[in-house]
């Protein structure tokens, strides 16, 4: 000031200390912040902790997203389920499907465009598989193209090898996974994954259409001890039929006066109609 004299030092100077107790900069990792696929992953995790806030405080969000979850079948219920998984944050998806994309197909299944139509050689399960990752960079999703083994479809001596390869391969892979959801659209495609999830002690989840119905039900693990009188061995439905159905082709029987048990039975693997 005018008086010449010395201003007073300021109380602190240079370097703060840090985690380590020495003088030196402080560092902030913003990467995350800036990553778009870790920006999703977050926003995700935010949308279904909301939920569990909201609605249901006793839901555990962790456990659903930590499934591995097996789908057979990627059409139109495959499609609809795996977009379903991914907005609960289940990441490890795999699809199982030997078809191709047809033209009449992305109307109807949401996982697949026009441009995937285009020569007809486009498989299913992969392009789905991609698709999520398009949507989702977090998702572990990979189709598997591999043909569903059917009792009462005729197997030549050449095809021997290879339909009893795609079992082994099947059985695997309900092995590596928690829940097996079956989206086909056949009773005979529907038999021998359920056979495998309830030999694995596997979660196994149907999902079908009818026209005007639709069905969903829950069977594979073993179930517990009140409710083992009202079910079959290893989780199966009661009256579950362990030999091979009839085949789906031959002429349906007369409907019911009440259509909901004819379209539902028609697609689980029971004994109420084909």
């Amino acid at each position: 000031g005018g008086g010449g004299g010395t201003a007073a030092p300021p109380s602190a100077v240079g370097w703060e200390k840090n985690s380590s107790g020495r003088p030196g900069a402080r560092l902030m990792d913003l990467s995350a912040q800036m990553d778009p696929a870790a920006t999703a992953a977050a926003a995700v995790d935010l949308n279904i902790r909301l939920m569990r806030w909201r609605l249901m405080p006793a839901l555990e969000p962790e456990k659903v997203a930590a499934q591995r979850c097996l789908l057979i079948g990627a059409g139109t219920l495959g499609c609809a389920v795996a977009r379903c998984l991914l907005g609960w944050g289940v990441k490890a998806i795999t699809l199982v499907d030997s078809g191709n994309v047809s033209y009449s197909n992305p109307v109807r299944q949401s996982l697949f465009a026009h441009k995937d139509c285009i020569g007809g050689k486009t498989k299913k399960a992969p392009a789905a598989a991609e698709e999520l990752r398009r949507i989702f960079p977090g998702a572990e999703a990979r189709g598997v193209v591999m043909g569903i083994p059917m009792p009462g479809h005729p197997v030549g001596a050449a095809e021997v090898d290879g339909v009893r390869a795609d079992a082994e391969a099947l059985d695997e892979l309900v092995q590596q996974h928690d829940i097996v959801f079956l989206l086909t659209d056949t009773r005979e495609s529907r038999w021998l994954p359920t056979l495998l999830a309830a030999a694995r002690r596997k979660l196994a989840v149907t999902a079908a259409l009818g026209f005007d119905t639709f069905l969903v039900m829950r069977h594979g693990l073993p179930p517990p001890a009140e409710e083992a009188a009202a079910l079959g061995a290893g989780g199966l439905p009661a009256g579950y039929e362990q030999a091979a159905p009839a085949e789906a082709a031959a002429p349906p029987p007369p409907p019911p006066p009440c259509g909901f048990p004819a379209a539902g039975g028609g697609f689980f693997p029971g004994k109420g109609g084909k």
